[in-house]
């Protein structure tokens, strides 16, 4: 069952979900040794790319396998809501209940927890809110008066025929204050939810019970700090571990739009979570692959040359020109685009794309396509590996991603009668770059009906990739 949930992982993110089980159970089982209170904050930074969506999802079922309950949160599905706790407490609801036995004073005492949180919530909810409110209280005045019915609200009470969202904004000062003046009904929500999870009659499942939130850092900046703020404060229950998924860079960013660029953000950030754990840097061969797979890039829409796939092909070229990973994610992101916009039944030729797309990556757009092997060069020297040879095996000759794209240049831009009848030397390279030309050939005279076209073909994928540049 490990082996199916964990089948597609193409950056070797298993081993980091084995030592974070490992390490998360053994640390709340040493702070129950301690006699200390049983709750944890796990921040996991990485960034964008790096696959910790198709980490957390996996991870998740990697628990649930094990026994736990797990969980999850899509914060960026919430962000329209007003507060984070209630989208929490409607998540925790929603997974809890299957655990629940199914009897009348237990099922009570959940739904007690239930209505706890959601008492507190409402001191703060309103607007967009009203959509989780009405998940625990329904429409009615009425139902809201029975859920705290603690609070003196004779004057909503008096307008039950108004709407909800009437009734809480019209006394949300009110809901403020007594939520102020009765702070302790946070610590009764912690108590009885930490007491209901303790109780085995009541719930089966193992503990700690994992909360994953994902897609954190995407999220309106106030959404995620009231989020942090949730955590921190209320929802530090006995027995539960959160894992936040973050940006953590992003985050930051986020949280100094909020306070101010001189805000000391990673410092507020950090007494939010225990620890932080940071992915190692994948491979870049297993980072393309997996890019390509997130992508859904056919490889059948390529020309490659030969001895190489679609996504070692390209993580060879990156390599060579000494691109990193957030390099090479944008470059793959450009290639897609390009996939999307080529309208031709001719398959795209990745020897040429790629170097171009590598040149636009890199802030290169401008430069006249004549110059883009000069551009290449200066940016090998500066950052390529001078190991690396990008080397293609045309049949007994040796040459390399590099010569090839240049080889290319040579034929690209002429008209196709001039480009076929130039005299070359009869190499296999040149061979292989002549039948791509005489394949385009004959599609474009077939397509267009016309004895002579003036393709130009280098350009039109240039200025395609200079087109993609402006999309933002």
């Amino acid at each position: 069952m490990i082996e199916i949930i964990w089948e597609d992982d193409q950056l070797n993110r298993r081993q980091d979900a084995e030592f974070l089980q490992k390490f998360l159970i053994g640390r709340i089982k040493e702070r129950e040794n301690r006699g200390l209170h049983r709750s944890y904050v796990l921040n996991l930074d990485a960034g964008w790319g790096r696959g910790k969506t198709f980490f957390i999802l996996r991870l998740a079922k990697q628990l649930r396998y094990f026994g736990y309950v797990v969980v999850e949160v899509d914060a960026w599905k919430d962000d329209h809501a007003d507060d984070p706790m209630l989208p929490v407490i409607s998540a925790i609801d929603t997974e809890i209940s299957k655990f629940v036995q199914i009897e009348g004073e237990k099922t009570n005492r959940w739904e007690g927890v239930v209505r706890k949180g959601s008492y507190i919530a409402l001191s703060v909810a309103k607007g967009a809110g009203m959509h989780w409110l009405r998940k625990f209280i329904g429409e009615g005045a009425d139902e809201l008066k029975n859920l705290v019915t603690d609070i003196n609200l004779s004057e909503t009470a008096k307008a039950a025929a108004k709407p909800v969202e009437d009734a809480i904004e019209s006394s949300a000062n009110e809901f403020l204050q007594v939520f102020r003046s009765r702070r302790s009904v946070i610590e009764e929500f912690k108590s009885s939810f930490s007491l209901f999870m303790k109780d085995n009659d009541c719930f089966t499942a193992k503990l700690p019970l994992f909360i994953v939130i994902d897609e954190l850092d995407r999220c309106r900046p106030t959404f995620s700090i009231s989020m942090l703020e949730r955590i921190k404060h209320i929802f530090d229950v006995d027995g539960c571990v959160f894992i936040v998924s973050t940006n953590t860079d992003q985050l930051q960013k986020s949280i100094k739009a909020v306070y101010g660029d001189s805000f000391d953000s990673e410092s507020y950030l950090s007494r939010f979570f225990d620890r932080t754990y940071r992915f190692k840097e994948p491979i870049i061969e297993n980072f393309v692959k997996s890019l390509v797979t997130q992508y859904g890039v056919d490889a059948n829409r390529f020309r490659i040359p030969p001895g190489y796939t679609l996504d070692n092909y390209i993580s060879s070229g990156l390599v060579f020109y000494g691109l990193g990973l957030r390099d090479a994610a944008q470059c793959i992101d450009i290639i897609r685009s390009f996939v999307t916009i080529w309208d031709e039944d001719l398959k795209i030729e990745l020897s040429v794309l790629l170097p171009l797309a590598i040149s636009g990556q890199q802030g290169k757009l401008a430069t006249p396509l004549p110059k883009v092997p000069d551009i290449l060069t200066e940016i090998r020297n500066k950052n390529g590996s001078h190991t690396s040879e990008w080397t293609i095996n045309f049949y007994n000759e040796k040459s390399n991603g590099d010569s090839l794209f240049r080889s290319f240049l040579g034929f690209l831009g002429k008209a196709p009668s001039e480009s076929l009848n130039t005299n070359y030397a009869r190499t296999h390279q040149n061979e292989w770059i002549r039948e791509y030309l005489i394949n385009e050939h004959n599609y474009l005279v077939q397509r267009r009906g016309r004895q002579e076209v003036k393709v130009a073909r280098a350009w039109y994928y240039w200025d395609r990739i200079r087109n993609i540049g402006n999309v933002t």
